[in-house]
């Protein structure tokens, strides 16, 4: 589809346009109908498409690993990420331009990096506070319609709930981070809880209105294009591509929002719009600083032959490796001569769930997924990669126990 090289950055770029036409669509649809009769349908056509990729994707058969608290767990996630900030967000962009809802919004990358910092354990740094004040300074300036002594809000109650519903996106993605939950197949199972939620609302409100053409289309195309399709070319773009450019670039989406939405709905972009969208955009991207621009990770690692690549096998299709991995596992690697004896010889004491070489047929991991792997953690020709999926400290040991193992064999 793209060049070997470029490829990430064409699946980036189909993801921005996607969701950058995202709010034009929902915004045509606010004006006209319901809260709860649009996100019937937005959720019926987000479960159909989700449907579609999870088949098209072959990872039908991940449903099988989910015991019922991993349901539970998925179906909750949903209820705040799918139907309250549904909710939120459609009231908000019911009462303001989609220029300004959609910059309000994108404050939930800081909300996210502040909530990490408890839920996650992350370390609070001076990054995440600069990034937290120069946030809420975009906030303000938005809110207030530019920079004013007389502050004033001329719609409280929708600026309140754009930001709520940005508060509810952050702790859906941490929580989606934290439980490590494929994310195709619980999106779709997300999507398909939160349209039983609506429906009761949609039958209420009196008879089924089928929507007018135009209707369709936005609808359509928010629950098939903005909760499907781009949501599959970000993830595609960040399992191959450079995790920090990928997530820096996709700042460009709201910015393209803003011409979108002076092009397709003649909005009025006043001045202080991109100016707070910067300060916002600027406190998100302090939060992507990280010493290594790569899908691997090195840190907090006990030994710095391991490569941290839970990032790259988020969306595996491998039914085993995803299993091992569901509710907080990571994967983790480790670079061996190929002469050096297989590590399926270590210890079950060793505590981790999952270990194999690259070589091994019963991992089910792609060959598209090895050749990244290998390229990432540069691995020679003369070495194999073995892989530990599991607890972070267990997968850790058995990987140091492979290499002390090779140590008294090389004495």
């Amino acid at each position: 589809m793209f060049p070997q090289g470029l490829r990430p950055y064409g699946y980036l770029a189909l993801a921005v346009l996607g969701y950058s036409l995202e709010p034009i669509a929902l915004k045509v649809v606010v004006q006209t109908m319901a809260i709860g009769e649009i996100n019937f349908w937005l959720c019926l056509f987000a479960t159909l498409g989700m449907g579609v990729i999870v088949l098209l994707e072959r990872r039908a058969s991940v449903f099988r690993t989910y015991s019922k608290l991993d349901i539970f767990r998925i179906l909750a996630i949903g209820a705040v990420g799918m139907f309250l900030f549904n909710v939120l967000i459609t009231y908000g962009f019911g009462g303001l331009p989609a220029s300004q809802a959609t910059a309000l919004k994108y404050i939930w990358p800081v909300i996210l990096a502040l909530i990490a910092v408890p839920v996650m354990r992350e370390h609070f740094t001076m990054n995440k506070l600069l990034g937290a004040m120069l946030g809420f300074l975009g906030i303000l300036v938005l809110a207030n319609g530019g920079v004013s002594l007389a502050f004033s809000v001329e719609r409280p109650d929708a600026v309140a709930a754009v930001l709520a519903a940005a508060v509810c996106w952050a702790v859906f993605n941490i929580m989606q981070k934290k439980q490590n939950y494929e994310v195709f197949t619980s999106v779709f199972l997300m999507s398909a809880f939160a349209l039983a939620m609506f429906t009761p609302f949609m039958l209420m409100a009196g008879p089924v209105r089928i929507p007018t053409v135009t209707e369709f289309i936005a609808l359509a195309y928010l629950g098939i294009v903005a909760f499907g399709l781009a949501l599959a070319f970000y993830f595609k773009a960040l399992q191959i591509g450079d995790t920090a450019k990928i997530a820096a670039l996709s700042y460009a989406t709201p910015f393209l929002t803003l011409v979108w939405s002076a092009l397709l709905l003649g909005e009025t972009i006043y001045w202080y719009y991109p100016v707070a969208l910067c300060f916002v955009v600027a406190g998100a991207l302090l939060q992507l600083t990280r010493k290594t621009s790569s899908m691997v990770r090195q840190t907090r690692l006990p030994d710095s032959r391991l490569y941290d690549l839970t990032a790259a096998f988020s969306g595996t299709r491998s039914r085993a490796v995803y299993h091992a991995m569901k509710g907080g596992g990571s994967v983790l690697a480790t670079r061996i001569p190929v002469s050096a004896p297989p590590p399926f010889s270590i210890p079950a004491a060793a505590g981790a769930p999952l270990v194999f070489s690259e070589n091994h047929t019963g991992h089910g991991i792609s060959r598209e997924e090895l050749e990244t792997v290998r390229e990432a953690v540069g691995a020679l020709p003369e070495e194999t990669v073995v892989f530990a999926v599991g607890e972070l400290s267990a997968a850790s040991h058995a990987l140091e126990l492979l290499h002390a193992a090779l140590e008294r064999q090389r004495h």
